[in-house]
This record gives structure tokens, sequence and C-alpha cells, in this order.
């Protein structure tokens, strides 16, 4: 089946079979089943995505079928012997069933990169997830903050998805969030400004100081997406 003719499920469609299957009636009553809060349902929802490793879990304890759970084909259960899912991986399991979701793996790197990033491959050791996401370009990454430089707008722990430079369509301007590469070739977020001709490097946290950058700070993409990380 071609890519433009897959029909993808969404995350309600999902989320009623397992409340089929349990005879749950709200997403209060599920969100108790899956040990969430309730507000975890709605921002699965909104985001259209979900943690598949709680899922794969719950399969794994009621002998769930995969496949009918995500597609809504086969059996809703599977045989003992037949249960194949505890040792794979979310994107081993997007794989497997592409139609459940059309969520994209963009990988999430240590903020500690190598001196010539991005221009360089990234080895396997410096992605340490994957987000799985709808609607991002090709060629995005992510980082997970650390710190309050950003707060109020982005909070510790969460995390932002960015464009290197050479897949942006058009050129940062002021008021932009972007990625920095430092001195100690460690990624940081920054707000970039423009004023009578000469570059600053804000925080949204007035507590932080404004850098004035030199040429050991390099711009190396823009901030498209926060992802709010999910406290189950």
């Amino acid at each position: 089946m071609s890519r433009g003719k897959m029909q993808f499920v969404k995350i309600e469609e999902i989320l009623k079979r397992l409340k089929q299957l349990k005879g749950l009636k709200t997403d209060t009553e599920l969100a108790q089943y899956l040990g969430v809060k309730q507000n975890t349902i709605s921002s699965w929802k909104r985001r259209r995505t979900i943690p598949y490793n709680l899922f794969i879990s719950k399969c794994e304890e009621e002998k769930i079928n995969l496949n009918w759970l995500l597609t809504g084909q086969g059996e809703m259960f599977m045989k003992p012997a037949k249960l194949e899912f505890k040792h794979m991986t979310t994107e081993e399991i997007l794989k497997q069933f592409p139609q459940a979701i059309p969520a994209h793996p963009v990988p999430v790197i240590n903020i500690q990169v190598p001196a010539g990033f991005p221009e360089m491959p990234l080895d396997k050791e410096q992605i340490i997830d994957y987000l799985y996401l709808p609607d991002i370009p090709k060629g995005s990454m992510a980082i997970r903050i650390k710190g309050a430089s950003m707060e109020p707008t982005i909070e510790d722990s969460d995390y932002v998805v960015f464009l290197p430079l050479d897949k942006l369509q058009e050129p940062i301007k002021s008021g932009d969030v972007v990625i920095i590469q430092n001195e100690w070739n460690e990624l940081i977020l920054k707000r970039y400004r423009e004023k009578d001709g000469k570059i600053y490097l804000t925080s949204d946290n007035p507590k932080y100081p404004t850098i004035e950058p030199n040429e050991c700070y390099k711009i190396v993409g823009k901030v498209i997406r926060r992802v709010k990380e999910e406290r189950f």
C-alpha cells in the first residue's frame, strides 16, 4: 500500500477500543485504569501521540492483541504463545504498525555535541531517545531542556524540537527561539534579538543575563515546537 493511500487511525479510536474492551465509560475511568491523570489523556489527544510502552505493558498483562488495539484488525486477545511485543521498542512498534498513527521519529540528542555539529553525521551514541510526533519536518531534532533560563515559556525537562539552519525555509529573525552551540560544544536555548545592528541572546527568565555572542557562540537551529514532558 502506498503511503499516500494509507489510512491512519486516530488516537481517539485507540482509546475508544480500550474503553470498549474494559467496559469504561469516561476518560476519567480510562485514566484510572492506565494509572495516569485525566489531563494526560487530553494531552495525548491534543498531541496525537501516546506512550506506546504503557500500552504494550497493558497488552502483556491482559493478553490483549496489540494489533487489534492499534488498528482494529484481528482478534481482541492473543494466545500467550503469540504474545510477541514484550521486548519491542516504540520505533519497532511503529514500523510494524505504521497505520496506527501518523507519528514520525524525532531523535533526541545529547546536549554535548561534536565540534562540527550539525554538518557531521550523528553517532548512535549521540541519540538518547526519540519523540514520536505528527506534522514534523524532515531533518528535525530535539533536545531536553535543563535549567530555568527560558521559563515560563519553556520549562526545565521540557523537550524542544528544532530544525538545523540548512533545513530552514526562511532566515532567523529577531524574537525567534534558537539553539546555540557554545564554547564547550553544548547546545543551549536562547532568544535571538537584533538591535541597532547588534545581535543579542536573551533568556525569557529575567534572572539570567543577556549574552553578546562572539565567535565562540554558533547558532545551529531554530526551535519549531515545545513538547511538554508528561509526568505520569
